[in-house]
């Protein structure tokens, strides 16, 4: 498959399980669609611009930081990948 079920794992035992993971690159659709049920965020193929992975991430980043302002949090600390923290993995 690709790294990403690996540093899935690792950065669970790390507890950064909340920080969203997201990449790119060519990847078989049917490893995408197992890749997203892991909880890995969005996957970009070739092509795809910059701008739509900006805004995939500035989304993600925003809907964790709105999910918890209800809560009295001061920074976002959302539960799984798709509206979390933004990082990135290849």
């Amino acid at each position: 498959m690709t790294p990403f079920p690996r540093v899935l794992e690792l950065m669970g035992e790390k507890g950064i399980g909340d920080v969203l993971l997201t990449g790119g690159g060519i990847i078989p659709k049917e490893d995408m669609t197992a890749l997203r049920q892991q909880g890995v965020g969005e996957l970009f193929g070739p092509g795809t611009s910059t701008r739509a992975i900006i805004d995939y991430i500035r989304g993600a980043v925003g809907e964790g930081a709105a999910a918890q302002t209800g809560a009295g949090a001061s920074r976002a600390r959302p539960a799984k990948a798709g509206s979390a923290k933004a990082g990135s993995a290849r």
